[in-house]
C-alpha cells in the first residue's frame, strides 16, 4: 500500500517540484488526479525496479488531497522489466470543433529518433509515470 498527501505536487500545482522528486512531468488540467495517481505509480515502479521488483496495481483511490494504491510487488528481474515495459506516456488534447477532450497514450517514452520522425506531443502532452 502506498499513500501520498502531497497531492498538489503530484497533480501538477509545480511542476518543477514533481520533476525534481518524482522523475515525472505532471500534467495541470481536468485529469490531475488521475494523472498524479499515474505519476505515483510510476515512481514506485521504477524505485521498485531498482531493488528487482516488479509491480502490479491492485487497485487505487484518489480523494481530495489524499491518493492510495494497493500494488503487489513480484520477486524477479523479468516481472521488474516487464512493470517498466507497461509505463508511457500519457497526455489529452482538445478538439477545437467541440471543445471535449480526448486522452491519448503511448507506450515508450518519447526520444531523439522519435522527433525526428515527426513524433510531436500534442496539447498537454506529457511524461506521466
Amino acid at each position: 500500500m502506498v499513500t501520498a498527501t502531497d497531492v498538489a505536487v503530484l497533480c501538477g500545482a509545480d511542476s518543477k517540484a514533481c520533476m525534481r522528486l518524482y522523475d515525472s512531468k505532471p500534467i495541470h488540467n481536468e485529469l490531475c488526479h488521475e494523472s498524479g495517481m499515474r505519476v505515483m505509480i510510476g515512481y514506485v515502479a521504477r524505485v521498485a525496479a531498482q531493488f528487482g521488483l516488479g509491480t502490479d496495481v491492485e487497485l487505487s483511490v484518489s480523494y481530495m488531497h489524499y491518493m492510495r494504491t494497493f500494488i503487489r510487488f513480484t520477486h524477479g528481474a523479468a516481472a521488474a522489466y516487464g512493470s517498466l515495459a507497461k509505463m508511457g506516456i500519457s497526455g489529452i488534447a482538445t478538439s477545437a470543433a467541440t471543445g471535449r477532450w480526448s486522452s491519448a497514450s503511448c507506450r515508450k517514452r518519447p526520444n531523439a529518433a522519435d522527433a525526428g520522425a515527426g513524433w510531436r506531443p500534442t496539447g498537454g502532452c506529457g511524461w506521466v509515470g
